[in-house]
């Protein structure tokens, strides 16, 4: 049986890719992992350990990326 992840860091994990306006397929690569992984986090379904976790806690707490639209 697979461990189910906190409801609150799931929506944690979507809700800093939607404020980097990250698509899942840009986030996993920016974040190093892949996209299914990152599907699963979002989806309670598996969860980050180890070095994951901490790269994602990190990630969670910074504040998202401004883009400067091109001239």
């Amino acid at each position: 049986m697979s461990e189910q992840l906190p409801t609150g860091l799931a929506a944690r994990i979507k809700a800093a890719r939607n404020r980097s306006n990250l698509s899942q397929s840009q986030a996993a690569k920016e974040w190093g992992i892949s996209k299914r992984t990152l599907q699963q986090w979002e989806q309670s379904r598996s969860s980050p350990r180890g070095l994951a976790l901490a790269a994602l806690e990190d990630i969670i707490s910074r504040k998202p990326k401004r883009k400067t639209p091109p001239r």
